[in-house]
């Protein structure tokens, strides 16, 4: 019998994020709502799956889920800045997280410029992500790009839960599902559109879920390109 906890863990997001998604489709002043649905969503799966993250979190993954949320507000803020503003914002976002993320396997490498290296170069990954998604946002209307990035969540849920950690692979599960609802809110409306910082919350919790499982539960980077 599947625990309630995991059921609860998947069956929360498609409902919390196609609510949001929904209500941006049809509501143009309420655009705001699909990063946050998106971001709360994940919340959801998180609290429903591991309970409550503490304050301070020390665990990557109760940190991850502060992050995303953050990241659907840092979606909403983008919207009204310019190119290069945008740009930096997610630059700054994800050297903070990375370095948020990462202090616990840091302070074990005993060398400054190692942990900055770390930080660097997973910082111009996360942010070539970040940037990636969110110009195939403003290029694509419709199902192409959530029913792409579910594809992508589902492959990383598999990885992770074959790399021997469980729980990360059940949180991309919870990212697949809420994608699944904005599959399907593309579906009714024929105009959903990820973007104006919609995918925001989804390239943070992707890319913090691919460093964590890569660095921690020793998945295969390279699996998790794909």
């Amino acid at each position: 019998m599947i625990p309630a906890s995991i059921l609860w863990g998947l069956a929360l997001p498609p409902g919390i994020a196609g609510l949001g998604l929904a209500l941006a489709a049809r509501f143009p002043r309420l655009r705001p709502a699909a990063p946050l649905g998106l971001a709360l969503a994940y919340a959801a799966a998180h609290v429903a799956l591991l309970g409550l993250p503490t304050i301070p979190p020390v665990e990557a993954t109760r940190k991850l889920v502060l992050g995303v949320l953050l990241a659907g507000i840092a979606g909403i803020v983008s919207r009204r800045l310019p190119a290069r503003g945008r740009v930096g914002l997610r630059s700054a976002f994800s050297a903070a997280l990375l370095a948020w993320l990462l202090t616990p396997l840091l302070r074990h490498t005993g060398s400054g410029g190692t942990a900055a290296a770390w930080i660097a170069g997973l910082t111009v990954a996360l942010t070539l992500y970040w940037n990636g998604l969110e110009a195939a946002a403003e290029r694509v209307v419709g199902s192409a790009l959530p029913l792409a990035l579910w594809a992508s969540a589902s492959g990383m849920a598999g990885v992770l839960t074959f790399a021997g950690s469980v729980l990360l692979g059940q949180l991309a599960a919870a990212v697949a599902t809420a994608l699944g609802a904005a599959v399907a809110v593309a579906w009714w409306s024929g105009r959903t559109t990820l973007a104006g910082g919609a995918v925001a919350p989804v390239a943070i919790a992707l890319g913090g879920l691919a460093v964590t499982g890569g660095l921690y539960a020793e998945a295969y980077p390279a699996a998790l390109l794909l």
